[in-house]
């Protein structure tokens, strides 16, 4: 028999997803991805920021962003 005091888990949806900026660099293209580039294993720094925000008062929606630079 199932226990009824079990308390269930929060639900969580994605209402809508989109893209609020982007830009994208190559520098020295397109020499940067030819075979003779001294460069060929760049050292990668990924860092990520998260920020969120209610939306409205009354409901429970939020903003979520995503950085990554």
């Amino acid at each position: 028999m199932a226990d009824n005091n079990t308390p269930t888990a929060p639900t969580f949806q994605f209402n809508q997803v989109y893209l609020k900026d982007a830009s994208f660099e190559s520098p020295c293209s397109p020499k940067v991805f030819g075979p003779k580039n001294p460069n060929r294993n760049p050292a990668i720094d990924v860092q990520l920021r998260i920020q969120h925000q209610r939306v409205t008062d009354t409901d429970d929606v939020y903003e979520v962003v995503l950085a990554s630079t």
